[in-house]
């Protein structure tokens, strides 16, 4: 007996829906699709349950016939593909034609549908991919189509859907990805009987831009528009200096098509070369437009990912295009402040408060002050308008600094008040450096023999042999040598030489201090002096109405300011009032990529990102800051990692440091 058999249409049919159908955003996207092929000029989205009970595409395009309507549930049939040419040059957004009777093989499948030019309209009911009744009915023209119970004869793979959060997430997605490929189409989505958002079909991209992603995401882009050879680039990228943690928000159309691509980001990445920092991504939201045969969309079931046939002329293109639209706004910028023809006031040519300036601001000692003209300097020229009131502030000054008869006295015309350049005269400053008190000598560095930090221990290891009168007195009995760099504080003990991290070290601080005030009701985050209002993306709005509570047990106070918009009134103890907006947005971002964590993890996470982001640019510390910085870190439980498990401490033994300089054997 032949082992090879031919499977059954019904299991043929799970199979193609297992590649097709992911989850009910898949159906969405097919039927969106579809709508767009069929030339419809608006669609309406109808979901129920996060797409599991209900999935709804309702549009006003052309229609199908009765044997159309049937023939469109066979596998393999089609409209957009006749000639083998067509395979390679694909112009249509839906072409295998596997979408629908993938879609009828697993849900309680509908199809409503009547051509502009007939009177009558025809239903074609379907249940698990057996067509249960086909009758005429009546119905507005184009096509409605109504998916139920997804997975319903597919248990397994109905316990693999996430949350309806989650899927309700990745439906929003793709519906916002079609409604900005195409401004001529409206667009409704409709979510559990609430409109998520409707948009009028006509106008422009940053129209829909505005719309969809929110005015300030718009006002932080700039466009493009390039031409090179036969590939076209048009659309919006992020201004220098705006910025995300992750990649969610590079947007990418080739012919219309919403796609993923790794050319596409590392051309993103070269075209901003120097303006961003590692592990940050620029916002982009761009059309590349092409022949046809150049792109190969025909790589993936789910039409994801395409395959260009140049890939590194792509993406030389793309970044050209980045480049020059980037180009272009630095130099309208440098003309706007250049060419801006406006009167200049005074603080404008010498520095805030310098007419108020002594000696002993600037700690020089009077007495210590010599001047010479025995060497020439090149003069400032200044060829503006100043006041005879800022004129006497300057010769004040000079005078205060120089000594009265070494000063030059600039020529005013009174009548005029116009600034008569003075003869250069240069002089020295000579400065004697005033005597530091002798400082005593440190208490010696009493670490503990049983608990030593070395390289090669592991930071568990030392919490649970350590005690906190311990750790105290290891903290206490530091000496504190200098600054190493702008990142590391170097300290001596006994027992060698502890590097510490500046940043990791607030960043444990913090976050204990975030946690301690969560668990006091009566705690309240720090207010802002003026509340700040944010824009959100409707992932976003998701992700932050699904932790609402969590951030509020922090310390943050988010209200819902109507539609995309909250608005912050407070924020945790130690988080910075400085770009609220960029810091949440990137806390946001990181949510979303550990959107599963539940519970207290949820909170502590929420923490470690406010406590990462609260953490200030590293700087030279002095004494007093140090002292105050390993003070705080004592008091902590964690004092040796910071949230994310990195060390905030590392101990070089003295026999270690010996061994390495020859004075001792290993």
């Amino acid at each position: 007996m032949s082992k090879i058999k031919v499977l059954p249409p019904e299991i043929t049919n799970l199979i193609a829906a297992g590649e097709v159908v992911e989850r009910p955003a898949s159906i969405v996207k097919e039927l969106i699709e579809n709508s767009l092929d069929a030339g419809a000029t608006r669609i309406r989205i109808n979901i129920q349950a996060g797409g599991r009970k209900l999935v709804q595409v309702a549009d006003n395009g052309c229609g199908m016939n009765r044997e159309d309507a049937i023939l469109c549930l066979e596998p393999h049939a089609t409209s957009k593909i006749k000639t083998e040419a067509d395979v390679e040059s694909i112009r249509t957004m839906g072409f295998r034609g596997e979408a629908l009777p993938s879609i009828a093989a697993v849900t309680r499948f509908d199809i409503l549908t009547r051509p502009h030019d007939d009177k009558n309209g025809t239903e074609v009911i379907v249940n698990g991919g057996k067509v249960e009744a086909v009758r005429d009915a009546g119905s507005a023209p184009g096509t409605t189509i109504t998916a139920k119970n997804l997975f319903f004869n597919m248990p397994v793979r109905r316990k693999f859907l996430r949350t309806k959060q989650t899927e309700t997430i990745h439906i929003q997605n793709t519906v916002q990805l079609q409604a900005l490929a195409n401004p001529e189409v409206g667009f409704e989505l409709i979510m559990d009987g609430k409109k998520q958002f409707k948009v009028a079909p006509g106008g422009d991209v940053k129209t829909r831009m505005t719309m969809l992603l929110g005015k300030s995401f718009a006002n932080d882009m700039i466009p493009v528009e390039y031409m090179e050879g036969d590939i076209r680039i048009h659309g919006f990228v992020a201004r220098p200096g705006i910025s995300r943690s992750t990649r969610k928000e590079q947007t990418f159309f080739i012919n219309g098509r919403p796609v993923v691509n790794d050319t596409l980001f590392y051309a993103i990445r070269d075209a901003y070369h120097t303006l961003l920092m590692k592990g940050r991504y620029a916002p982009v939201l761009l059309f590349l437009e092409m022949h046809a045969g150049m792109v190969d969309v025909n790589v993936h079931p789910q039409k994801r990912e395409v395959r260009f046939r140049n890939s590194t002329l792509v993406g030389s293109v793309l970044a050209n295009a980045v480049k020059q639209a980037i180009t272009d706004f630095q130099l309208s910028q440098h003309n706007e402040i250049f060419t801006e023809s406006r009167p200049v006031q005074a603080e404008s040519i010498i520095r805030p408060g310098f007419s108020k300036l002594t000696p002993s601001d600037l700690n020089i000692p009077t007495q210590t002050v010599e001047a010479t003209s025995s060497q020439k300097t090149t003069p400032l020229t200044v060829k503006r308008e100043i006041t005879t009131g800022d004129l006497k502030a300057i010769q004040q000054t000079a005078e205060s600094i120089v000594g009265k008869d070494k000063a030059v006295t600039p020529k005013v015309d009174v009548k005029k008040e116009k600034f008569v350049e003075p003869e250069p005269v240069a002089f020295d400053v000579a400065v004697s450096t005033p005597e530091l008190p002798e400082l005593p000598e440190p208490e010696p560095f009493d670490l503990p023999e049983a608990a030593p930090l070395s390289p090669n221990s592991t930071h568990q290891e030392l919490l649970k042999t350590e005690s906190k009168s311990v750790q105290n007195s290891v903290f206490s009995s530091m000496r504190f040598i200098g600054n190493l760099g702008k990142q590391f504080i170097l300290a001596e003990g006994r027992d060698g030489l502890v590097v510490i991290d500046k940043r990791a070290a607030h960043s444990r601080i913090v976050y204990e201090r975030i946690l301690t005030e969560s668990k006091d009701e009566n705690a309240k985050g720090q207010p802002l002096l003026i509340p700040v209002t944010v824009e959100v993306t409707n992932h976003d709005k998701l992700i932050l109405s699904k932790n609402i509570n969590y951030f509020l047990k922090i310390g943050f106070s988010i209200e819902h300011f109507g539609g995309n918009t909250y608005m912050i009134s407070s924020v945790p103890a130690n988080f910075p009032h400085e770009n609220i907006v960029g810091l949440l947005h990137n806390i946001l971002d990181e949510l979303s990529q550990s959107s599963n964590s539940v519970g207290r993890s949820k909170e502590n996470r929420l923490a470690s990102l406010a406590a990462k982001y609260a953490v200030p640019d590293s700087k030279l510390l002095k004494d007093e800051e140090v002292e105050a910085l390993l003070n705080s870190l004592s008091k902590t439980e964690m004092p040796y990692t910071c949230p994310n498990g990195r060390p905030t401490m590392i101990n070089y033994a003295f026999s270690e440091l010996e061994s390495r300089f020859g004075r001792k054997a290993r």
